[in-house]
């Protein structure tokens, strides 16, 4: 994900609550999954806008953290299979986030999950905005 060069165009998140759910693939459990992405998330954060990222089972709670669910509707492709991709999809849930803190954390979510191929996507995935 590129930066955003003109911080004006995010006044109106300053305002608006939203929440987000990315759907990925991985070769590790959703536990380890949980804990690597967000001790590196938080290694790109500032320390008054951490994230907690923890490992549920499936439900559609809303929470005050990042969750990781299992989700049936997402699956590895013949490749990703191939290269010991675990069999079941995951979805990471966003807690109720807003303004530039909450892009912040998006921002560096995203960059956690595409660090050593910890995730992948594929035509399975999604990636949604509640708001």
């Amino acid at each position: 994900m590129g930066r955003i060069k003109d911080t004006s165009k995010l006044k109106s998140f300053n305002e608006r609550a939203f929440g987000i759910e990315i759907e990925f693939v991985s070769k590790e459990h959703k536990n380890a999954v949980a804990t690597l992405i967000e001790s590196r998330a938080n290694a790109l954060l500032p320390e008054d806008n951490q994230v907690e990222v923890v490992s549920e089972g499936y439900n559609h709670n809303t929470s005050s953290y990042w969750k990781i669910v299992t989700d049936s509707s997402v699956y590895p492709n013949r490749a990703q299979r191939n290269n010991g991709y675990l069999d079941r999809g995951l979805e990471l849930v966003s807690p109720i986030i807003k303004g530039e803190a909450g892009v912040a954390q998006i921002e560096a979510i995203l960059t956690a999950m595409n660090q050593e191929n910890l995730c992948a996507i594929n035509k399975s995935c999604g990636f949604h905005v509640h708001h």
